[in-house]
Order: structure tokens, then C-alpha cells, then sequence
């Protein structure tokens, strides 16, 4: 296809199309490079020429995905840009945090060998940014670890939990890929927000593309998880305990099409963490939610940006709830706005009709297949202690081997801190 000149600088051969404008290689670097700076245009990201002058530290949750690394290769140039004047300073330092999840999730490659040419393709030594790998194994020692139970009256209790739990005998339990992931998801999350607070943090830059953020907005609202939408697109200050952390998307304006070609044009493959499991080659009841809505944005993403910006755009628009009456769930330490519980109570018809048709016996023989000495348990006699869930984590739990999941729930949160400082299992480099 002939492309013609950019329509940006009229001068060299356009190589990209995107939003309907031709883009030499460089201009559409620039265009993409301008999307991330109008979210981080705070004074704190800025350059400073003071002589005592004290970094705001950012943290960058790194999943080795294109678009932690194409966040990661744009906020180096930051600092080589900041960095041309010989009077001034970089006014923060990156903290790269990468949640290892290896223990649960097979890869092609491994974290150190692409930490390692990550480290010599950029002169990493000159910029205030250090490299941090948090085992997810170290959620374990967030909190006393309880056995969560949910009955089939659908209240929901915890005893006391083994001390050796490991997060084999935490994943074991989940019946599917989806609950997995919707597990992972919860452990990924509370683990950055919990290493931000411990290190003294001011920022989280969140690398999600805008095709992301849509994903999480249908995914969310499907897994029951809506009320969580306007937290989760939401930039600007958010409370964490009795801290304070300024949370940003700035890659919310691009594209996962986008996304794609700048790590095309930057090379930047080779530093790429690639699981083993490829969505592309499952049927879409062997896909999670994520997967099957991704896979959807994906295909408008290439002919239509309206349709995804307009899902995020609305999702932001989204208010926190206000019936809110102090009840935060175990699990995702989310809060519960409205009692999912009582809701399934009153819904519920516990007596059970036959199957008629071939489609109802062969999802009650799944169903059964799955649920044999499985599924939501009644009420134990031994000494339990009622806890709330929401209903994403209640549907989550109800799926696990009798309603049951080993979880560390919550410490106090004057303790957090000294916990998350003395139990993390962290390896910086």
C-alpha cells in the first residue's frame, strides 16, 4: 500500500497508520511518547535544578508485557532527556517491581535472562532505576493465614489455617483457568499496593493500554467485580491504609494496536516474558474471561479505537458507590457496597428440577464431575468466625474444592508496614 508522506512532519516516509494519520517512524514514537506525558505532567515527574533535591519515588509494576516495557523504554527517555542539561536533576527515581509468578504460571524464558539484556540494551547505570523481584509466594506472610469457608446458606466463615500452606495447595483448589487467574489477578494487586506502602512510595504507574483498561471494565463487570470499575480506571490520589498513593495509567490514551507497533519499531521483543500457554491455540470455554474479552478488543482494536475508548471513557465516568457500611471483603480487601449475600438468599431456589434437554444433562454431568467431594459446604460445628466477601470472591471460592480456600486475611493495619518491611521476600538488584 503506498502510505505517502507523514502527515506530521511532511518530510519522511510514513510508515504507520493509526487513528485515520499516516506516521513516519519517528513522529508516531513522538505521538505515543506526547500520549504518556500528558498523565505524568506533575510538577514530581518534572526536572529539578535545586541543589538538595529529594526524588519522589515512582513504582513501575513490570510484567515483562509489551506495555510494562514499552512504558519502562519511554520513561528512560525521560531521564536521558532530563538529564541533557548539566544543571539539572532527575526529579525521580523508578522502582521496577515484577511480581514472579512463576510458581504458578509457566514460561518460554525466564526473568533473569531478560532482566539481563534488558540491563546491557540501556545504560541503565546513569538513571536513578533499580529492579525489584517480590515473590508471589510472600502473600502468604501479609497476614495470619485462615481457612475461608463459604456454606451453602451462603455466609461465609474462617478457622484457623495451617502454617505450612504453600501456593501450590492455594492454586490446587481453583477448578479452572478463569478462578486462577481472578486469584492472580487479587494476589498481583494487593502485593504492589502493600510494596508501595512498605517502600514509602508516592506514585503507582499502572502500564495498562487503553485496550486493557476496556478489557478490565467488561471483565469486571462479568465477574461480578463491577463496583471495583472506578477504582481501577480511576488516576489521581487513592488511600491505602493511613498512606497516600498517586495512582496513574499513562498509557490510557494508546492502543494495544499501538502499543504493538512501538514495541515493533523499538525493537523490543527480545525482552518480552512469554508464557507458555497460548490463548490463540483454546477453545473459548478453556479461555478466562480476560482472555475471551482481549481477544474480542483485539479484533475492533484493528478496525474501530471508538468502540474501545468509548467502553473506557464510560467506565471512568463511574463513581464510587455510596452505600457504603464498613464491610471490606477478606479476600480482595475491596469494599462491599452491597450485601451480595443477602441478594443470593433471597434469589436462591434450593430444591432442584431434572434435567430436560441433552444440554441441560451434559452440563449437570460436567457440574457433577467437577463437584464430586467439591463444591460449597454447610455450616461446620467446629469454631468459626463470619467473614464478608464480595461477590466476585464469593462466586471465586464457591468454585474451589468444598467452598474452601487457604488465605491470608488482613492484619491490622498499624501492623501493615513493619509486616510488609520484615516478611517480603524481595530480591533487588
Amino acid at each position: 500500500m503506498d502510505t505517502g508522506k507523514c502527515s506530521r512532519c511532511k518530510d519522511n516516509e510514513a510508515t504507520v497508520l493509526s487513528r485515520r494519520e499516516l506516521f513516519c517512524q519517528d513522529c508516531f514514537i513522538r505521538f505515543i511518547c506526547g500520549k504518556q506525558r500528558k498523565h505524568m505532567g506533575s510538577d514530581r515527574y518534572k526536572v529539578k535544578f535545586s541543589d538538595d533535591v529529594k526524588r519522589e519515588k515512582v513504582i513501575l509494576p513490570m510484567s515483562y508485557g509489551k506495555s510494562s516495557l514499552v512504558l519502562l523504554d519511554i520513561l528512560i527517555s525521560m531521564f536521558e532527556e532530563q538529564t541533557k542539561n548539566p544543571r539539572a536533576k532527575i526529579g525521580f527515581e523508578v522502582d521496577v517491581v515484577h511480581i514472579n509468578d512463576s510458581k504458578v504460571i509457566s514460561y518460554q524464558n525466564e526473568v533473569g535472562s531478560v532482566l539481563r539484556k534488558l540491563k546491557n540494551h540501556y545504560a541503565l547505570e546513569k538513571y536513578p532505576i533499580t529492579f525489584t523481584d517480590v515473590g508471589i509466594e510472600s502473600i502468604l506472610n501479609t497476614g495470619d493465614v485462615s481457612s475461608l469457608t463459604l456454606h451453602k446458606d451462603f455466609t461465609s466463615t474462617s478457622t484457623r489455617g495451617s502454617s505450612s500452606v504453600t501456593m501450590d495447595d492455594i492454586f490446587e483448589g481453583c477448578p479452572n483457568r478463569a478462578s486462577k487467574k481472578d486469584i492472580l489477578d487479587v494476589i498481583v494487586k494487593q502485593l504492589i499496593e502493600r510494596y508501595a506502602v512498605a517502600k514509602g512510595a508516592t506514585s503507582i504507574l499502572w502500564a495498562h493500554s487503553m485496550t486493557s483498561l476496556a478489557d478490565e471494565v467488561i471483565a469486571l463487570t462479568v465477574k461480578g467485580r463491577g463496583s471495583e470499575i472506578f477504582k481501577q480506571l480511576t488516576d489521581g490520589v487513592v488511600p491505602f491504609g493511613e498512606s497516600e498513593i498517586d495512582v496513574v495509567h499513562p498509557l490510557r490514551d494508546c492502543s494495544l494496536g499501538e502499543i504493538e507497533k512501538f514495541v515493533q519499531m523499538k525493537g523490543l521483543e527480545e525482552f518480552l516474558l512469554v508464557p507458555s500457554d497460548s490463548p490463540e491455540r483454546m477453545m473459548n470455554k478453556q479461555k478466562t474471561i480476560n482472555e475471551v474479552v482481549e481477544n474480542y478488543f483485539k479484533t475492533v482494536d484493528s478496525s474501530d479505537d471508538n468502540i474501545v475508548s468509548t467502553v473506557v471513557k464510560t467506565g471512568a465516568k463511574l463513581g464510587e458507590p455510596r452505600n457504603f457500611d464498613g464491610k471490606v471483603c477478606s479476600i480482595c480487601n475491596g469494599k462491599i457496597y452491597n450485601d451480595p449475600m443477602n441478594w443470593l438468599k433471597n434469589i436462591t431456589h434450593h430444591s432442584n428440577l431434572p434435567p430436560e434437554t441433552e444440554v441441560e444433562k451434559e452440563s449437570l454431568r460436567e457440574w457433577l464431575d467437577m463437584n464430586t467431594q467439591t463444591g460449597i459446604t454447610d455450616q461446620e460445628s467446629a469454631s468459626t468466625n463470619e467473614i464478608d466477601l464480595c461477590y466476585g470472591c464469593a462466586v471465586t471460592v464457591g468454585g474451589f474444592k468444598q467452598g474452601k480456600i487457604e488465605w491470608p486475611v488482613r492484619r491490622d493495619a498499624k501492623h501493615e508496614v513493619e509486616a510488609i518491611l520484615s516478611e517480603f521476600i524481595i530480591d533487588e538488584e
